[in-house]
């Protein structure tokens, strides 16, 4: 039986793995090496999650380091300059800390 007290914000805080950040390759992307040295400047510790998508590259943010404006900002120039098509940012779900535990 697994038991957990607290409300759902103060969970996700407490052992959430961070942000994931989804984005969409655009058309002057050069290489996918490129694209993730270019993410190193939202985040020096940003790391890929292999995923089963083929349209989209999923990556996570340690909570301790993300700055939302800045994490935006970088994103949003990259998007300015082709390198990435779109993008989405999200914190982890009470799921994703329940599938962590188990």
């Amino acid at each position: 039986r697994f038991v957990c007290l607290g409300s759902v914000p103060y969970l996700k805080n407490r052992y959430g793995s961070g942000y994931k950040i989804t984005l969409s390759q655009g058309l002057k992307c050069p290489s996918k090496e490129e694209l993730n040295q270019a993410l190193l400047e939202v985040s020096p510790h940003i790391k890929e999650i292999n995923d089963e998508s083929e349209m989209y590259d999923t990556y996570q943010v340690p909570a301790k380091e993300f700055c939302f404006s800045k994490v935006f900002e970088e994103l949003e120039n990259l998007k300015k300059n082709g390198i990435i098509k779109d993008f989405s940012i999200y914190n982890t779900t009470l799921e994703q800390v329940f599938l962590d535990f188990s």
